[in-house]
């Protein structure tokens, strides 16, 4: 296992090697106010080609977790009451 560097306090990345070839793991934090962090990640993810730690032509498998505190308000039953009371939000 190896930790992969990265520019941001809200990720923290991982690489595993096996018979798979390479593993990367990404554990990230979303902020509810902006996407700065899925920025990053998609920025990296298209960038893997120009990473030193990428060996050219190795098959990469990624994984990304999440913290998943956002999410639409569509998604809530607008019927289901314990969902808008002041303590729920």
């Amino acid at each position: 296992m190896l930790q992969i560097d990265f520019d941001s306090g809200d990720v923290i990345a991982i690489e595993l090697l096996g018979t798979w070839e390479k593993l990367i793991i990404l554990n990230l934090y979303n902020n509810c106010d902006h996407d700065t962090t899925i920025d990053l990640i998609k920025n990296f993810q298209r960038n893997l080609d120009d990473n030193d730690q990428v060996i050219p032509n190795e098959e990469v498998h990624m994984i990304w977790l999440e913290d998943f505190n956002r999410h639409h308000s569509h998604w809530d039953n607008a019927l289901d009451g314990r969902l808008f009371t002041n303590e729920a939000i």
